[in-house]
């Protein structure tokens, strides 16, 4: 039987037939393509996002203030721009107390706590030194003068409370120290914020400082529980600083 001849028509549709499944591979290749990069980005970003700026990353980085070194994991740094290696003139650390730790998936309800009575975290500024004097040595020639003598209230714990004076530039803030009988430096010694009842409490109202390194300060903000266990918690903080400071 003779061969039938191919017409015109089926012959273009042969032709065409491998352009066809070409186009409609690359549809394709490019729509998965764009399926990864979406679930890439949507990866990255939104484990960045489900953190609220946080970081899990514990990698130890090794930042100067000046002279002064420090190793400090990544998730004990507080902002995503201070997170890498090098000299800054400010850094700003947060960390889980007791344990120490950095932000991590099982603590994030810790760094989330908005409840001044539930509170669990420790911050921290390092900065270089912008005085001779901590605030234990600013105790006799500054504080002594600046609080109201006649408010002076001893605590059960040993700790002494005295409002500070308005009139040498403080609004509604307290001393609280420790000061051992015929000392002159206390062994303890925060500022802390009044509450007023006119607002929401401070989280973290209480300060103190220490010198860190040679020419560094690190300023502490610390919720008034800590108070009642203050002689373990001054030995902490110190202990936390020379831990991260390089060369102790």
């Amino acid at each position: 039987m003779p061969a039938q001849a191919i017409s015109p028509s089926e012959e273009n549709i042969s032709q065409g037939m491998p352009r066809i499944v070409w186009r409609v591979f690359s549809v394709f290749g490019i729509l998965a393509i764009l399926s990864l990069a979406l679930y890439l980005f949507g990866s990255f970003y939104g484990e960045r996002m489900s953190h609220a700026g946080h970081s899990t990353d514990e990698t130890v980085l090794s930042v100067f203030i000046g002279n002064d070194g420090f190793e400090i994991p990544a998730n004990m740094i507080r902002h995503a721009d201070q997170r890498n290696s090098g000299s800054t003139s400010r850094l700003d650390i947060y960390l889980h107390w007791p344990t120490q730790s950095g932000y991590s998936v099982e603590l994030a309800p810790a760094f989330r706590e908005a409840d001044p009575k539930k509170i669990e975290l420790v911050m921290a500024g390092l900065t270089k030194r912008r005085s001779f004097l901590d605030m234990a040595d600013r105790f006799q020639p500054v504080y002594l003068d600046a609080i109201d003598q006649s408010k002076i209230k001893k605590l059960k714990n040993g700790l002494y409370v005295a409002p500070l004076l308005a009139e040498y530039g403080y609004v509604n803030e307290k001393l609280v120290y420790s000061l051992a009988a015929g000392a002159d430096r206390p062994e303890f010694i925060a500022r802390c914020q009044a509450s007023t009842g006119d607002g929401p409490a401070l989280l973290l109202p209480c300060e103190t400082d220490i010198f860190i390194g040679n020419n560094t300060e690190a300023k502490f903000r610390f919720a008034t529980s800590k108070l009642v266990e203050w002689q373990r918690f001054s030995k902490e903080i110190s202990a936390f600083a020379d831990r991260i400071s390089v060369g102790k």
